[in-house]
């Protein structure tokens, strides 16, 4: 009797861990292929650039790029592998743009774009003219003073007359569950000249936990032939799903990642507030990234990074562990995950075209790093049927 007992709880434990023969063989049947390359001159030796952007303007790409030892903008035609443009932003005058590095711009043709800054101001711009200003930090979202910014690598985008961003949300106590409540989204409506929020919340996963600040900011990604704006939390499988003609928002029920299955709270480390405790919390777990959109392929690329293996992960200096990609359809299923090589890329500096998704990769530990070369490296996605 307890011979058979122990056979079933094996037999149950054996195929509870194992993955779906149908899910399986979906994954089987796509492979990414990383074999095209893509150089590009360097300007002013700036390798660490990191927001990108591409536009399309009849058939021929434009790569923007934010420069961020000049806090400049440059503009490259990737059809001829060459920089067209570099645009100085005036930090001088009323209008003067500062702090502008690391934060987004939103380009809508090669002389002009909308530009955010650190300072909650939003720039008109043609070239390097300011067109219209607009001062964010007046809007009230909730009683909190915020501004639309692209942290966290979510980039601005734009539907109709309206500008998706992430709220900069001002004395936000993460220790405590009270930014549960507060929206993760900001609308700016361009014609009534307002700012305001979504009914975008945290998922269920992170309520009655304690999460270090690094753990909470979300990224987003525009689904143009859906009319939806998809979520990415870092410490969650699942996604939240916004449909901004309805203004409501679903949580996407996901399967777990195949090189994590669960992202442990702070909660294992009593909330403390010590940076080293929170610093040790940050490096010894996995976390999603990123997450974009393909419109070309109608697919889905969430990036996520898994700790190094180390005895000591506080040796690790690195914000990134391992780098790997999970690809999902139109209907959020897994298709494809992958895991790359250690310092292959840096996953903050990305774009889509339609070849695909290229990755960066200009980290200098990369043992292929160039400091008079942009490199990039095509994520490319392929049926094996």
């Amino acid at each position: 009797m307890k011979k058979s007992i122990f056979l079933s709880i094996f037999i149950f434990l054996f195929f509870s861990c194992q993955q779906s023969p149908i899910k399986k063989a979906i994954e089987d049947t796509y492979t990414i292929d990383l074999n095209t390359k893509l150089e590009l001159p360097l300007a002013n030796s700036d390798y660490f650039s990191w927001y990108s952007t591409v536009i399309y303007i009849q058939d021929t790409p434009y790569l923007f790029r934010e420069n961020n030892l000049y806090e400049n903008i440059q503009v490259y035609n990737l059809a001829t592998k060459q920089l067209i443009k570099e645009i100085k932003l005036k930090k001088e005058g009323p209008n003067g743009i500062r702090s502008f590095v690391s934060f987004g711009f939103l380009p809508e043709s090669l002389d002009e774009f909308v530009l955010v800054n650190r300072l909650e101001e939003m720039f008109r711009m043609e070239n390097d003219s300011v067109i219209e200003k607009y001062d964010l930090q007046f809007d009230i979202l909730g009683g909190t003073a915020a501004s639309i910014s692209p942290r966290n690598d979510a980039k601005l985008i734009q539907f109709s007359d309206s500008i998706f961003g992430i709220p900069q949300v001002k004395q936000m106590d993460w220790s405590k569950s009270s930014f549960l409540e507060q929206s993760v989204f900001a609308i700016y409506d361009k014609n009534r000249k307002e700012i305001r929020d979504a009914p975008i919340y945290f998922p269920k996963d992170y309520q009655e936990k304690c999460w270090v600040p690094e753990m909470l900011d979300p990224t987003f990604c525009y689904n143009e032939n859906k009319g939806k704006v998809i979520f990415s939390y870092p410490a969650t499988h699942n996604l939240i799903e916004y449909d901004y003609t309805s203004n409501t928002s679903t949580e996407i029920q996901m399967d777990s990642n195949r090189y994590f299955k669960t992202i442990e709270s702070f909660d294992v480390y009593n909330c403390s507030e010590e940076r080293q405790r929170q610093d040790y919390y940050f490096k010894s777990n996995p976390r999603y990234l990123f997450i974009t959109y393909d419109k070309y392929r109608k697919l889905y690329y969430r990036f996520f990074s898994i700790p190094p293996e180390q005895e000591n992960i506080m040796k690790n200096s690195l914000i990134y562990g391992q780098i790997g990609v999970v690809v999902l359809n139109e209907k959020y299923k897994i298709i494809n995950q992958t895991i790359f090589k250690p310092f292959n890329f840096y996953p903050k500096d990305y774009f889509v075209t339609k070849e695909g998704l290229w990755l960066s990769n200009n980290n200098p530990q990369n043992p292929e790093f160039d400091e008079e070369l942009l490199k990039f490296t095509l994520l490319k996605v392929e049926t094996n049927e």
